[in-house]
């Protein structure tokens, strides 16, 4: 089966589409600013004062956590929308035969422990239906899907494709991730990790939010409508530890270089030699464990790469950062300014799971 990146749609806090978000990263844009609405303890003079971080202005600013990813979901799909030119509402023909995976961040650890609308399980109902019913599109619900991994949940999504498109006799899978670290659940459970960016604690992360989607078309199916494939998916690969990375002792990477390995070998030509998107954020255990793993991943794989840290832009955006980094590496294809002809993107998340991806110039 040929399946490839058809179209993508993206927000960041440099941009609300796609296009914009692009240029203003591979520029080296950073809005980060103080949030007005999120507050954290100052050390020396023990006041509060506003948090830093990368926000949606305009789009997200006083909403809650699953506002906050209605309106940056909808957006992405929109941006999305606009860009392919997709049918209306009313062409149940393109619909009918179009599936939604949706993925958020992990919604059962500390992080929404004490956030209302998730106790029970309650995702569907506070997320999934509320965003579906405002796309304006025709998606039966046995067409959404839900995948609550964090940033290795894109990948899954991408790995488990050829399947989905044979089990449901699909023509394409719109994946759209999104996450943002800027509600006061999200600042507090950081606060607590000693994960947060301080004055007091300068290796660490700073708070972003964004929205990603890609849709993944047969080639056929793209080219009735009178599309191009932009990009495609060589591998996407899944793996863990066996204990989290935000326990105390270190992993030294071998999760992430297994999966490297195992994506790696469907690379085109050897050694692959082009952008390393990864989601390095300023935390010292992920640039650990990013380093430990180069080291155990041969150079006739992997050589003569070129890293590339979206987050500088972007800020943390957790569930979102995989698919962020797939859209950049397509859009870098398509203008030229790519190292290679392949693309590989990486995302390690706290729990332990890792992934990656490779992308290939259609």
């Amino acid at each position: 089966m040929a399946l490839a990146i058809a179209e993508f749609g993206m927000v960041t806090a440099v941009g609300h589409d796609a296009v914009t978000s692009c240029a203003a990263i591979r520029a080296g844009v950073s809005r980060a600013t103080s949030l007005p609405d999120v507050e954290v303890l100052e050390p020396d003079t023990h006041t509060m004062i506003p948090a830093v971080g990368h926000a949606v202005f305009g789009l997200t600013e006083g909403r809650s956590a699953v506002a906050r990813w209605l309106a940056l979901g909808r957006r992405a799909f929109a941006d999305l929308r606009e860009r392919g030119q997709l049918p209306e509402a009313d062409d149940r023909g393109f619909w009918n035969v179009t599936a939604l995976v949706l993925v958020v961040p992990t919604v059962d650890d500390e992080r929404f422990m004490f956030f209302e609308p998730f106790n029970g399980g309650a995702i569907q109902e506070a997320y999934v239906q509320p965003l579906v019913r405002s796309l304006g599109v025709p998606l039966g619900s046995d067409r959404v899907f839900l995948l609550a991994e964090g940033r290795t949940g894109a990948v899954r999504a991408l790995a488990g494709m050829p399947a989905l498109f044979d089990r449901l006799a699909l023509d394409r899978a719109i994946v759209l991730a999104v996450d943002s670290c800027l509600d006061g659940y999200s600042i507090e459970w950081l606060i607590q990790s000693d994960r947060l960016k301080q004055a007091d604690m300068p290796s660490g992360l700073m708070p972003g939010e964004a929205a990603a989607a890609v849709m993944i078309e047969r080639d056929d199916a793209t080219h009735a409508r009178g599309g191009t494939p932009r990009a495609r998916i060589a591998a996407a690969l899944v793996d863990s530890e066996s204990k989290a990375y935000l326990d105390k002792e270190r992993k030294h990477g071998r999760a992430i270089a297994r999966v490297f390995r195992g994506v790696l070998q469907h690379a085109a030509s050897a050694p692959f030699s082009g952008d390393l998107l990864v989601d390095l954020n300023g935390e010292g255990w992920r640039a650990y464990e990013f380093g430990a793993a180069l080291t155990q991943v041969p150079r006739a794989l992997l050589d003569g790469y070129r890293v590339l840290t979206p987050a500088m832009s972007t800020g943390e955006v957790g569930a979102a950062s995989t698919m962020v980094g797939v859209i950049l590496a397509v859009r870098a294809f398509e203008r030229g300014y790519a190292a290679a002809s392949s693309a590989l993107v990486s995302g390690v998340s706290g729990s332990g799971r890792v992934g990656a991806v490779l992308v290939t110039r259609n």
